[in-house]
């Protein structure tokens, strides 16, 4: 009786469990990759060859390559970026992410509604992951670029991933005149993976991205509030941008499914600094720098696999 029991225990675990795959996820705020031409209906003239940033092919050229070295060192499976001009801007990144080592990515950049043209975008590794629907950009009051929602299939271990990568309202009118369109983009989160949760067995979350607040902040103490099964995962170095002698930890990846303690780490190569520390911008204000962004990539390296139960539930409307 004993061994016949163990025999179907054994059965049960073959039939429902399926590989753990190693998964880094990645973000990437990479500060205006703007290609150098004029998009109608968009206010992107500063960047082009004849405008005052003199935004020319020369100029993309040395953008896309750091952007490349950047994605081709930090080699993560899921590399969300914000501020991607348009899906070209995108495939030159991954081309030339090719071109260093030979790691072919592929990427998603849909059209919002940013009167700039910047956009939320991904990259990810075609040997990993997969999308199984359409993306989408989820519209959000307040805020032009919307949310960019991929499902997709991690192919290794079999689970099915909900990325919600976000570039909520900045700050530019000062923070707390532009806090409500910040509020508001938590909540509208909020009732999407939500609706997901209430959807799917044991959806796998990932929410990700530059949300301009800092935790301690009104956006973001909401958003917590309001998706407790969440884990904001710590952020191991004192900030991601750099502002007036302060460092404002304003990029964040959360996730349902890589342990709570597990840190959000900076990606810190001295190639992305100053000589004084501070991320090696490629613009301040009107002057060209030369470098990689304002930002600083972050990245969080978990696991995703092992037991899981079939569900026949469908999605509702997003």
């Amino acid at each position: 009786m004993t061994n016949r029991l163990l025999y179907t225990l054994f059965l049960f675990i073959l039939m429902t469990s399926c590989p753990a795959q190693s998964l880094r996820i990645a973000f990437y705020n990479v500060e205006n990759a703007f290609d150098t031409l004029r998009s109608p209906g968009k206010d992107d003239a500063e960047f082009t060859p004849q405008e005052k940033k003199r935004w020319d092919t020369r100029r993309y050229r040395t953008k896309i390559d750091h952007l490349a070295q950047v994605a081709a060192d930090l080699s993560a499976d899921l590399l969300a970026l914000a501020e991607v001009e348009s899906p070209e801007v995108l495939a030159d990144i991954a081309q030339r992410v090719r071109e260093k080592n030979g790691e072919g990515y592929l990427g998603i950049c849909l059209e919002s509604g940013d009167r700039r043209g910047i956009h939320p975008a991904l990259l990810y590794r075609r040997e990993v992951f997969s999308p199984t629907a359409p993306a989408k950009i989820l519209p959000v009051p307040h805020n032009e670029r919307g949310i960019l929602y991929v499902k997709g299939a991690v192919l290794a271990s079999g689970d099915t991933l909900h990325l919600f990568i976000n570039h909520w309202t900045s700050r530019y009118m000062g923070q707390k005149a532009t806090e409500g369109a910040r509020i508001a983009a938590a909540q509208r989160l909020a009732q999407v993976v939500d609706s997901i949760s209430r959807c799917a067995e044991s959806p796998r979350i990932v929410l990700l991205g530059d949300l301009n607040d800092t935790p301690d902040e009104k956006s973001i103490v909401r958003l917590t509030a309001l998706l407790p099964e969440l884990r904001m995962h710590p952020l191991s170095g004192p900030g991601t941008y750099y502002y007036r002698g302060e460092w404002l930890p304003f990029d964040y990846i959360f996730t349902n499914f890589v342990p709570k303690a597990a840190l959000l780490r900076l990606w810190t190569k001295p190639y992305l600094l100053t000589p004084e520390g501070t991320p090696w911008r490629t613009f301040s204000g009107p002057i060209y720098r030369g470098g990689y962004s304002d930002h600083l990539p972050v990245y969080l390296d978990g696991w995703i696999g092992g037991f899981r139960r079939k569900t026949n539930k469908t999605h509702q409307s997003l």
